[in-house]
């Protein structure tokens, strides 16, 4: 999906994942990782990002609704990554849903395929181990 956003929006998501991470306080490690591998698939260098943009600088950077769609996904899923979706973190989602124009209806729908793609892909590691213990 990041294949969708031109090269600015890309960077534009980096700082506003950014901002996410930061939304709670902490950035664990498991959201520094997450934000580093985004980082190299949208080749952008980690060290260039400022980290200090708000929303409402970041946002009319997305040049469609697809991209404000993909871009909801991607704050969602680096708020679920971490097994801790506060309520921090949920102010901040519903902030930027604000800004982007975007109801509370259209942003739980996107959120439960965020949750339904994070469990799919649990399954998958799951399943992987159990060949690695069953299948010689």
């Amino acid at each position: 999906m990041l294949d969708r956003l031109s090269h600015n929006e890309q960077k534009a998501l980096m700082e506003l994942l950014i901002y996410m991470a930061q939304s709670d306080g902490k950035i664990r490690d498991v959201e520094n990782e997450v934000l580093h591998q985004y980082a190299t698939l949208v080749e952008v260098d980690f060290r260039t990002l400022e980290g200090n943009y708000t929303p409402e600088e970041l946002i009319p950077q997305f040049e469609s609704p697809a991209s404000l769609v993909v871009v909801m996904q991607e704050l969602l899923r680096l708020s679920h990554i971490d097994g801790h979706f506060n309520n921090d973190e949920k102010a901040a989602i519903l902030d930027i849903a604000a800004h982007m124009g975007m109801s509370l209806d259209f942003v739980d729908r996107i959120d439960a395929w965020v949750q339904e793609g994070l469990r799919w892909v649990l399954k998958g590691e799951e399943l992987l181990e159990e060949a690695e213990q069953t299948l010689d």
